[in-house]
């Protein structure tokens, strides 16, 4: 399989199956899809990274005023659009 950075991809159901990380995001949970995630590729290396992505945009955009408010500055969250809607990423 060919990976591209800034491209949206779904985790097949195998890894979730192999990972057993509790830490994840679930993979069809709560009857949703599963999860989407954006990838990006390290600059300094060759390391793919998949970001995961949700539609929950208020709750990140309330953490995100909340250390924006602490620090001056929030580093970790970023609302975007995909398919013309607000997403975290």
């Amino acid at each position: 399989m060919f990976l591209e950075t800034g491209y949206v991809y779904h985790i097949k159901d195998e890894y979730f199956e192999f990972a057993k990380d509790e830490k994840l995001m679930k993979n069809h949970e709560n009857g949703n899809t599963r999860p989407t995630y954006f990838c990006i590729k390290n600059t300094d290396s060759k390391i793919l990274w998949f970001i995961p992505m949700s539609s929950k945009v208020e709750k990140y955009k309330k953490l995100q005023e909340q250390k924006t408010e602490k620090n001056g500055v929030c580093d970790t969250i970023v609302i975007g659009k995909y398919r013309r809607k607000e997403v975290f990423f």
